[in-house]
């Protein structure tokens, strides 16, 4: 009896797959810009040059850079439960 839970938790979830691909997508099909192309102006008092201009904004991403769990110890009648920690951290 104690296969038939396992089956059903392998059963039930579903692998989280991702890319660089689908992440560079997702983040460039979220940018917002506007762009506007150079020009010259000719007026009766000055000629006037403009480089043109670009605007862009990016979605705003929360990332953790690291995390860290502290060790714990719990003890009582029921026995005797013992964390070590953790520390993970983006890999560049």
């Amino acid at each position: 009896m104690k296969l038939l839970p396992l089956l059903i938790a392998l059963t039930l979830s579903t692998p989280a797959v991702a890319s660089i691909d689908s992440d560079l997508g997702q983040f460039f099909d979220g940018l917002n810009y506007n762009t506007t192309n150079p020009q010259a102006y000719k007026g009766q008092a000055a000629n006037y040059y403009t480089g043109g201009s670009a605007f862009i904004r990016t979605p705003v991403r929360q990332a953790q850079i690291a995390n860290v769990s502290l060790p714990s110890i719990n003890a009582g009648c029921g026995g005797i439960d013992l964390f070590a920690g953790g520390f993970s951290y983006i890999n560049s």
